[in-house]
Order: structure tokens, then C-alpha cells, then sequence
């Protein structure tokens, strides 16, 4: 038995990072969030980090995620009370008789982006992607260049290497589900 009184102190408020990823750490994480939840001050707020893979966990008591206020960061989130994705669940059931799978969402907003690029922007769009940021039904676009840092030419024209989409989705546990915050 461990004692954290002295890790979460007497303050107002504390932020806690929790590291366990794997369905093997399941345990130790629920171990952790029990023993924070017993040695806490109930006034005192409390903001408990995880990572994505913590949404499969099935063996922690939804309580904790509750009262720890529990977040987690996701490449993805499909907001299920969402009109647009409600939406496209129905399309997709009525045109292939199947219920959508996620990589139906990942699809079809990645060609609407670059279908949208495409028609605003020709077929050099890819050099107008930072200007962008449009919020799909899984995930927000916010691309980047990656430069190669190496490079020797001036630094305004290094030669781009790839974009990548640098918007993570932090999502809190609210209400009992998951909820996307920002």
C-alpha cells in the first residue's frame, strides 16, 4: 500500500500524468487511480492524464474516471451525438447494409479534405494545406511542413520532407463517455 498524500500535496489544484498504455497495465493504472482517489482532498481538483488506449480498459470502475476527471489524447474522435456523424451512420447502413467501421469516417473525410483542397487550390494544394484547419467528423486537420533540417539553402525554402497533421484531440471523461474538450 502506497501513500500519495505527500504527491498530491495540499494544493488547489493538481495534475497527474498516468503512463500505462498497454491492456497488461491495466491493473496498474487501475491501482493507481484508486489509491489517488483514496489519498485525495474531495475539495481539491484533480485532472488525471492517460493515454488513448485507456477508452478499451474494461476492468476499471467508470466512477474513477468520473471523479478523477480522467483525459486522454486521441488522433480520433467520433462524437457520437454529433448530427453530421449520426448522419453519415445512417448513409452508410442505408447504401452497403453494414454499420460504418471507423476507417469509413477516416475515408471519406480525408477525400472530402482533399477534394475540397483540389477544387480551391488546383492540384498544388498540397503547398496551401497550413492555411487550413477544418474540424471532420473524426479528427481536426492542422498540418505542418517537416523540413530537413540538414539542409544548407536559405531558411525560408528548405526542401519540405512531408506535412503531418500535428492537431491531437484531448478528450475528457464527462458524463460517462468521452468527450473531445478542445
Amino acid at each position: 500500500d502506497m501513500d500519495l498524500t505527500s504527491v498530491l500535496g495540499n494544493k488547489d489544484s493538481v495534475a497527474i500524468i498516468i503512463p500505462g498504455w498497454s491492456a497488461s497495465d491495466q491493473n496498474f493504472v487501475y491501482t493507481m487511480m484508486s489509491q489517488i482517489d483514496l489519498d485525495r482532498d474531495p475539495f481539491q481538483y484533480l485532472e488525471l492524464y492517460g493515454l488513448p488506449q485507456w477508452q478499451q480498459y474494461d476492468r476499471i470502475d467508470l466512477d474513477y474516471f468520473e471523479k478523477l476527471n480522467v483525459h486522454i489524447s486521441s488522433n480520433a474522435f467520433l462524437d457520437e451525438t454529433s448530427p453530421e456523424v449520426q448522419q453519415f451512420k445512417r448513409d452508410f447502413y442505408d447504401q452497403y447494409g453494414v454499420i460504418a467501421p471507423f476507417e469509413a469516417y477516416l475515408g471519406y473525410d480525408i477525400m472530402l479534405f482533399a477534394g475540397r483542397m483540389m477544387k480551391k487550390y488546383g492540384n498544388k494544394f498540397q503547398y496551401h494545406l497550413e492555411k487550413e484547419n477544418p474540424q471532420y467528423l473524426h479528427t481536426q486537420f492542422e498540418f505542418e511542413r517537416v523540413v530537413d533540417p540538414t539542409a544548407t539553402s536559405g531558411t525560408e525554402n528548405l526542401p519540405i520532407e512531408q506535412f503531418e497533421n500535428k492537431f491531437v484531440n484531448i478528450l475528457q471523461f464527462k458524463n460517462y463517455r468521452f468527450q473531445r474538450v478542445n
